[in-house]
């Protein structure tokens, strides 16, 4: 189900079935987001587009996928603390910090580092589940921390939590992409152009009327309408502002 803001593109192109983007098939809209089954899906041709995360993970193992189309050039995940901890002195070695795995677990360590804390000597980390699972954690005083994308850890500051960094400083990576088996490119490139299409269109809206964004993403349940508005706002501005949803040249 989408509820996360680090799937904003797909949330604009699948919300709306009467407007004039080529929207895609909810069906589709719906499996390709969950991390834990997008390469097992891929791999057997049961979805078109999967979560770019863990298949480049699988590419890096041989599996014949490709990933692409980042919808930000950066990582977009904020370390919320509960309230008590003022600095990097507070969090040493008496707290337990969130550890759900894939880039959220690698953007906690990051920030750990930046923060002065050493990953496994300072800090305890505990296995908690998905987003709501964190925050109900976080609320009840189970963990002390986490990486948490822009929508919960707004939600989390208008409860009292504070940010103490921003992930950008220390993961500057594109961030949200897309994946698809290479069957796909070669016998249906349509529905991938169809599929590009919409979402640089979904870009496109977002930056020509930035107001609604955030009134889309509260159709979707679990979506707290009170802090989705701040969060839109907040990711908007780790969009490429040049060229839609490509990975950054270096050199």
């Amino acid at each position: 189900m989408l509820r996360s803001l680090k799937f904003l593109l797909l949330m604009v192109v699948c919300a709306d079935r009467t407007s004039s983007m080529d929207i895609l098939d909810p069906v589709l809209c719906a499996a390709v987001i969950n991390s834990r089954i997008s390469v097992p899906a891929l791999f057997s041709h049961e979805i078109h587009f999967g979560v770019a995360g863990p298949s480049i993970t699988a590419v890096l193992r041989g599996a014949p996928l490709k990933a692409g189309f980042f919808i930000y050039i950066t990582s977009i995940f904020q370390f919320t603390v509960r309230p008590e901890i003022r600095g990097t002195e507070d969090p040493q070695r008496k707290n337990h910090f969130d550890f759900p795995g894939e880039t959220n677990d690698q953007a906690a360590r990051l920030i750990l580092a930046k923060l002065g804390l050493e990953s496994v000597r300072d800090v305890k980390f505990i296995a908690i589940g998905d987003a709501k699972a964190r925050v109900i954690a976080m609320e009840a005083g189970q963990i002390a921390a986490a990486a948490n994308n822009s929508d919960v850890a707004a939600e989390l500051v208008g409860e009292g939590f504070r940010n103490l960094l921003h992930s950008v400083d220390v993961f500057p990576m594109p961030f949200s992409g897309t994946a698809v088996n290479d069957r796909s490119i070669r016998e249906n490139p349509d529905l991938i152009k169809r599929w590009l299409r919409s979402h640089v269109r979904a870009l496109v809206f977002i930056r020509q009327r930035p107001d609604e964004p955030g009134q889309i993403v509260t159709k979707y349940p679990k979506v707290n309408p009170h802090v989705a508005g701040r969060a839109v706002v907040q990711v908007r501005q780790f969009m490429s502002p040049d060229h839609p949803a490509v990975l950054p040249r270096r050199g």
